[in-house]
């Protein structure tokens, strides 16, 4: 298939390519093929396949774009809203906000104007009058934000993070003007932006802890709420507030419409590792925390979900057992000594036995899943020229905290450490009386 161009997909009904190359960048047209096909192209012998699963995936990203029309017009188009709108796109890669962009222009500027009742085609037709409406507008408002009694002013806002503000309240939702904190960076507020989560966290009703078989939304607003409440400008510490379940970005989509639409809430392993480098290198942060959950479920479990689209999302993930998660804690922290990293991995399947039983059937996945965490790091490190200067794995079991599940331990364990009831030692000997095991 690599002689055949893949420009012909972008010519969809009702839509004319002209001549030349359709993306003047090629590492761009290479990511964007790439979000648009995936990776199995060489098993798809017809061009008519290519064209209807390009087709299929536009018709995502478009879809994506106009569900968030409100915001889009409240803040003008940001890079806000675009990492929301790939966020929540059913891609077959992931892409970046410039190189998204660059793809609805360019189908926006393919459109031949013809009848075409495809539904891509109608929501191009809607997406050319968003953006002319919101062009229209003019510049939006920013404003500066009152910051929560335990931030500080250390470090500057964004002004996406104030138009966000402004949209909120413009959508008249009872927010304090505190809202989103300003100390969060970009994709933090994408992940605050999300309805359940901003909901959930303006209250102030008292939820459970989550746990192994909860549903991801539940799992995610915990987490966020952990940062919310304890996290400044000024901390040496950032959590990836999305819990990463999926080695790479290909295994996420696979999951992304599945069991109503939650699956989606978990990140792969390439975003975490973005934003630790981004904290690490651009905000001087010393240690970055994420929650990392073995994600039991496997393609082969589809077939257990004849009506998976009408079943109710709370009952499913509540009930199936093949969608309970192991959770463990992931803590990288920079190294004073050499400026390298520290990986301690807190994991209760080492001392649990309970934990363990739990997940027998599983053990060789859950193994090769750490195998392949370990190979992904190694990659990343040796990428960004970056010295893992030490791994420990393990930890002491908390369940005289918490009942026998590793989602529930590693959420309070996070929780200790975002406010300072547990710190992190730093000798070899403490981390190995602590339960934790060398690795490297």
């Amino acid at each position: 298939m690599a002689p055949l161009s893949k420009k012909f997909i972008l010519g969809q009904t009702g839509f004319t390519v002209g001549q030349g190359a359709p993306f003047h960048d090629q590492t761009s047209a290479t990511r964007i093929y790439a979000a648009l096909l995936g990776d199995d192209i060489d098993n798809m012998p017809t061009k008519a396949e290519f064209w209807q699963r390009a087709g299929e995936t536009l018709t995502n990203l478009f879809r994506a774009v106009i569900e968030q029309s409100t915001l889009f017009k409240a803040l003008r188009g940001s890079d806000l809203v675009w990492q929301m709108i790939v966020a929540r796109a059913n891609l077959f890669d992931d892409i970046s906000v410039g190189d998204a962009r660059i793809l609805v222009d360019k189908m926006a500027a393919s459109r031949n104007r013809e009848f075409a009742s495809t539904e891509l085609a109608h929501l191009v037709d809607q997406d050319i009058a968003l953006r002319s409406s919101t062009a229209a507008l003019g510049p939006a408002s920013t404003f500066e934000l009152a910051h929560r009694g335990n931030s500080d002013s250390s470090e500057a806002t964004d002004g996406p993070v104030d138009d966000l503000t402004a949209t909120l309240g413009s959508l008249s939702i009872a927010f304090s003007s505190t809202w989103p904190p300003p100390q969060f960076v970009l994709g933090d507020v994408a992940v605050l932006a999300h309805p359940h989560i901003r909901e959930t966290l303006q209250s102030e009703a008292a939820v459970a802890l989550p746990g192994a078989q909860s549903l991801p939304e539940d799992v995610v607003t915990t987490v966020a709420r952990v940062a919310v409440t304890h996290y400044m400008a000024s901390s040496p510490w950032a959590i990836f507030l999305s819990p990463v379940a999926y080695v790479n970005f290909q295994a996420r989509r696979s999951w992304y419409l599945m069991a109503g639409g939650q699956a989606r809430m978990f990140a792969a392993w390439d975003r975490f590792l973005e934003y630790a480098n981004d904290a690490f290198t651009k905000r001087g942060k010393q240690v970055v925390m994420g929650l990392v959950l073995y994600w039991q479920g496997t393609p082969s479990d589809f077939d257990r979900l004849a009506n998976v689209h009408q079943t109710h999302a709370r009952q499913l993930w509540e009930t199936a057992n093949f969608l309970r998660r192991h959770g463990t804690l992931f803590i990288m922290r920079r190294v004073p000594v050499d400026g390298g990293l520290q990986i301690i991995w807190f994991d209760p399947w080492k001392t649990n036995t309970t934990i363990q039983a739990h997940y027998k059937a599983r053990q060789m996945a859950i193994s090769d899943f750490r195998a392949g965490v370990v190979d992904r790091i190694t990659r990343w490190a040796d990428e960004n020229n970056i010295r893992i200067h030490s791994r420990y794995w393990g930890g002491y079991d908390i369940t005289g905290v918490t009942d026998d599940d590793s989602v529930k331990m590693s959420l309070t364990l996070l929780d200790w450490i975002a406010v300072g009831r547990f710190v992190l030692p730093e000798g070899h000997g403490d981390l190995e009386y602590l339960g934790y095991v060398r690795t490297e």
